[in-house]
């Protein structure tokens, strides 16, 4: 049975003194680091991160101004 003590990051930080470097998610689009959303259309290409793409109320747009909606 292995323990906690054999996992790689650890036997690693013990041999050289020096954490393991965190690695965190950049967004494609905007280069933005530690993203916990990224975004897809419909055919599956991302859109962007939770900090370059702005959300939209349906529906205060859609009652605010009619000229915006697509029939």
């Amino acid at each position: 049975m292995k323990s906690i003590a054999d996992a790689p990051d650890i036997r690693r930080t013990e041999a050289t003194g020096w954490p393991v470097k965190a690695r965190w998610p950049v967004c494609p689009v905007c280069g933005a680091e530690g993203c916990g959303v990224f975004y897809r259309d419909g055919a599956g290409e991302i859109l962007g991160c939770e900090d370059c793409v702005a959300e939209l109320d349906a529906w205060e747009l859609s009652e605010d101004d009619p000229e915006e909606r697509e029939d």
